[in-house]
């Protein structure tokens, strides 16, 4: 992640090591979003 991220280079960040390790925890600001962004690339 760039020492400057933005909000969504962030959740993007944290939607990706959540789908690949989950080893911490999103933080709170972010939740909502990234839980979102890993329904919306859920395959049915």
């Amino acid at each position: 992640m760039p020492v400057k991220a933005t909000r969504e280079q962030r959740v993007g960040w944290h939607a990706a090591h959540k789908a690949a390790c989950g080893c911490r925890d999103i933080p709170a600001s972010l939740r909502p979003d990234v839980i979102k962004l890993l329904r919306s690339r859920r395959k049915p």
